[in-house]
């Protein structure tokens, strides 16, 4: 009996010391267990951190943070910010964006979570910024400039708000004003060649020159219900073509000496316009395709879409932009190697709408531009899309302009103006 209770006895021992074993090796167990997330979204400049909490341990956790910083291991001393821990059950994920880094930089991001037996860190996580392929330029002026457009590396014209109308002859690095006339608001612009332009805008607004800009004058082509003309193209010195808002189209064949009405507006919204002989191609809330100069008039391509600007390369393929209004309003682009007859969406990945497109003459070097700053370039004739970093994400691009592939200009609001600064679109 007494060997017994011995034995008992040794075996609760053995059971206690093989506890305090286990609680001794194993003071983790009552710390919060924590992991830093994979960093998403670089590409747009604002990349998205976070935090998974696996466990809180085995009391409730009190502090909780992500630190992040160019340097490996950052800390609570550096770059960081506090979360308040969730009262759900684990696990749960929490996060922020981080804005202003700098481009092309390297970054490192961990967390931190604190409970009454103590402090954890998770692993870094490494990520790299994308690299700034733009310069800012100083146009001179805080108007919106809604449409850019260069004749080679060194002349260029921009207009916008106010009937701004401005010229640089180096390359954007300075600008002077040239007298519109007009304090309307200037929408697109037109060169033909070096001396002959058109400008079209609100207040029913028609500005021409014929001596490269020296003077403006202003055309009555005719009165429109919205007063707002917003695209113009003229396919040779003759033949040219007016649209407004909602639609209304004026023709010349004259080079704008006299005009004719060839459409009535109507309730859908219209941003360009594009002929080739008798097809005329109106982009808006879908397209309006005419295959007799503008008598009779078919639907094409997505109605729910807002398409916002036509780009033509002779002689057959076309590109339309604009924004998906059933989804998101991401951006949207459409090719066609037959003059409109049929169309191939192309996803650019733009998660916001896109305003305006360009080629490089003589290459396959494109961009696209758009809301939020978004900024797109492809160098294999728009077949695939790189995002471009610029740090104005608030900023609503309108035009883009290129001359060659290493030379492109970006505008848009508040007198926002941009030059590529490298030698390749990435």
């Amino acid at each position: 009996m007494r060997n017994l209770v011995l034995i008992v006895m040794f075996l609760i021992l053995i059971l206690l010391l093989a506890a305090c074993k286990e609680k001794s090796t194993d003071p983790n167990l009552n710390l919060p267990i924590i992991e830093t997330n994979p960093v998403a979204q670089i590409y747009s400049g604002k990349p998205n951190v976070g935090v998974t909490v696996i466990s809180a341990g085995a009391s409730p956790i009190t502090d909780l943070a992500i630190c992040w910083g160019e340097a490996p291991h950052p800390d609570l001393n550096g770059d960081h910010r506090n979360f308040s821990p969730s009262d759900s059950s684990d696990p749960y994920t929490t996060g922020m964006s981080l804005y202003d880094l700098n481009p092309g930089a390297k970054y490192y991001v961990r967390c931190y979570a604190k409970n009454s037996h103590g402090e954890v860190w998770s692993e870094d996580v490494s990520f790299t910024m994308l690299p700034m392929l733009w310069d800012v330029l100083d146009p001179g002026t805080t108007n919106s400039i809604n449409s850019v457009f260069f004749h080679d590396e060194n002349v260029g014209w921009i207009c916008g708000s106010g009937g701004m109308i401005k010229k640089s002859t180096d390359g954007g690095s300075t600008w002077t004003t040239s007298y519109s006339g007009t304090s309307a608001y200037l929408l697109n612009m037109k060169w033909f060649d070096q001396n002959n332009a058109w400008i079209v805008g609100n207040q029913n607004t028609v500005l021409r020159t014929t001596n490269g800009g020296d003077t403006w004058q202003s055309i009555d082509a005719g009165t429109i219900e919205s007063a707002q003309f917003i695209g113009v193209y003229f396919e040779n010195p003759l033949s040219g073509y007016l649209v407004s808002i909602y639609g209304a189209v004026f023709k010349t064949s004259d080079g704008g000496s006299s005009w004719q009405q060839i459409r009535n507006e109507g309730s859908s919204v219209f941003n360009d316009i594009w002929a080739s002989g008798d097809k005329v191609i109106m982009a808006g809330e879908g397209l309006r395709i005419s295959e007799d100069g503008g008598a009779t008039w078919r639907a094409g391509l997505v109605i729910a879409h807002e398409y916002q600007q036509i780009l033509c390369r002779e002689p057959n393929t076309l590109w339309v932009v604009g924004i998906n209004e059933d989804y998101h309003s991401y951006g949207v682009l459409y090719k066609s190697d037959d003059l409109g007859e049929t169309w191939t969406n192309i996803n650019t990945k733009a998660e916001s709408g896109i305003n305006s497109i360009c080629l490089a003459p003589g290459t396959q070097n494109m961009w696209l531009v758009g809301k939020h700053g978004v900024i797109f370039s492809s160098t294999n004739d728009g077949l695939n899309w790189t995002l471009n970093y610029n740090l104005m994400n608030t900023i609503a691009f309108q035009s883009v302009c290129a001359v060659n592939a290493n030379t492109a200009w970006i505008a848009g609001y508040g007198g926002k103006l941009l030059k590529l600064k490298h030698s390749k679109p990435l």
